[in-house]
This record gives C-alpha cells, structure tokens and sequence, in this order.
C-alpha cells in the first residue's frame, strides 16, 4: 500500500487527507476508531483501550492487549516499530527516532508489555525503513553519542566527507538482544 503523504505536517491538507482515507479504505478501518500518537520525539507511550478511538494522544508509542483497535503511525526518517507478543494478544506501536532509541524507548514499552504477563521469548518485534547510518552523518562535535561508550561500534567515519555517521537502527537491534530479545523474533 503506497497511499503517499498520510502527514499535515508537509502536505496539503486536502491531498493528506483523501491519501489516509484511501489508505484506510483499502485495509477496511474507519478512521474514528484508529488511535494515532502525536509524535513528540520523548520517551512516553501511552496504554490505550477502546476508550482512546479516534483520539491523538500526546506520545511516541501506544500499547494496547485490545483486538480490534487500530493502532495508527506515520513516520519520516524513523523507524516505526511493532512489538507483539501473540500469546497474551499485547501490542506495542513505537515511533523510534534516534532519541527514543538512546533514550530507551523500546525498552520501556518491553518492561510494560512484561509487567502485564508478556513473556520475553515470546515478542516479536518489527522495525520498519527508517534513514540508514549514510543519511545520519555530523561533525563529530556535535553528537550527543560521541562520548557515550555504548554507542562507540554504532559510530562510524564516512571516508569521502569525514563525517561521523550514526547507527541508529545497529543500537536499536544491539539494545533489544540486550534485553533478552532473540535475533530470530527481530525483523526488518
């Protein structure tokens, strides 16, 4: 499905919005039910049930144990990301920019999927595109990452400009197996 701009944000409204609307036809969802996050590049998540349909809540992740309820994203260069575990039915919709990924986004929304009876062998996460380290590039000096140990084999230089380039979707992966996540339930 390539519906196109589904983002006020730098679109004209009436083409972002007959774009989502075709885009939600084509999957047979009405738009009053979905629950979107409002995307405030932070660390919060919202648990969200029937009572949050249609609503926009000020967050970077939803997570939900309801069927039925559609859970809705839009992203630019991060990654939109799918924690679900199909045991207890527990769904986890995260929007992971470079600072909810070194701020340990995933990481709590993992620990309240496994407050809630999820069991760590049983996630399974999917990490959409989002901008790969070539499109992550910065004069050393400005990196928050630079001096962080952690994110030390996420740094790399770019040999025809000198620029630092970040691994953003490397730290991701690195930060999940380290929580217990297998290789094998991560796809992207």
């Amino acid at each position: 499905l390539d519906e196109g701009n589904m983002t006020l944000k730098c679109g004209i409204e009436s083409e972002v919005l007959s774009n989502k609307q075709s885009f939600l036809n084509k999957l047979n969802i009405e738009e009053s039910k979905c629950v979107l996050p409002r995307l405030v590049n932070k660390t919060d998540f919202v648990v969200v049930d029937p009572d949050n349909s249609g609503q926009s809540l000020v967050c970077d992740a939803l997570v939900t144990s309801e069927i039925n309820l559609p859970l809705c994203l839009v992203t630019g260069d991060c990654f939109p990301t799918i924690v679900y575990d199909p045991t207890k039915r527990h769904l986890a919709l995260i929007h992971l920019g470079v600072y909810g990924i070194a701020g340990g986004l995933a990481s709590k929304v993992i620990t309240k999927l496994v407050e809630t009876g999820s069991n760590l062998t049983d996630l399974i996460v999917g990490i959409g595109q989002g901008a790969d380290k070539a499109s992550y590039k910065f004069e050393r000096g400005v990196l928050f990452q630079k001096d962080i140990p952690e994110w030390q084999p996420f740094l790399s230089t770019d040999p025809t400009d000198g620029l630092t380039m970040v691994d953003p979707h490397g730290y991701l992966v690195h930060k999940l197996n380290g929580m217990g996540i297998q290789t094998e339930n991560i796809y992207d």
